[in-house]
């Protein structure tokens, strides 16, 4: 019995699943790469959270806006991936939980490390206030209360940068939150103001 055309078919899928393995792997460490910047840029050590699986998802919402956002990634991700299985007619069949609950998650995340990208590189700029982020991110709700100011005079080759009334009181351009003339950056948005 010749097996020439099974085998290379079987073969063509080995292949196909051992490259499909080798993408998933090379994804999964890049994401941990990039987290494990981000949390070294902010805090400066690296976080063990970028390596595990469950545990990236949450360090992804975390650093993107709080730890309550990460937690919420990890809850949803286990919320839609859960399956149970019934047996029909003698035939076991899986269903989820939530259909199409695993694409929204995804996409989801794919939001997340798209904005979390976004939101790296206008900190390493120096476009936001990276104290402020950093306290910001530890939170599990809310707004940062204790963000120091840098003391720098406002340029006058600027001037649009901080709207002031004729009180001296300025305004965030981004939220429109008061602040003070010599500000750089928005207590309350993080906007950089210069």
């Amino acid at each position: 019995m010749d097996y020439g055309w099974f085998g290379a078919i079987f073969g063509a899928f080995i292949l196909i699943g051992i490259l499909i393995l080798v993408a998933i792997l090379a994804v999964f460490l890049v994401i941990g790469f990039f987290l494990n910047n981000y949390h070294k840029f902010l805090y400066g050590k690296g976080s063990a959270c970028a390596w595990i699986p469950f545990a990236q998802g949450y360090l992804l919402g975390k650093l993107t806006f709080n730890k309550l956002i990460g937690w919420v990634v990890v809850g949803t991700t286990l919320l839609f991936g859960t399956t149970y299985s019934t047996t029909v007619n003698g035939e076991t069949v899986s269903h989820s939980l939530f259909p199409g609950g695993s694409t929204l998650v995804f996409f989801a995340k794919l939001g997340l490390l798209i904005y979390a990208i976004i939101k790296y590189e206008k900190l390493k700029k120096g476009e936001l206030n990276k104290e402020y982020e950093a306290e910001k991110c530890n939170l599990f709700w809310g707004e940062p209360n204790n963000v120091a100011n840098t003391t720098q005079p406002i340029s006058s080759q600027n001037p649009e940068s901080v709207t002031t009334t004729a009180n001296a009181i300025a305004y965030c351009p981004s939220c429109g939150s008061p602040v003070t003339p010599d500000s750089d950056f928005c207590v309350s948005c993080g906007s950089k103001l210069k």
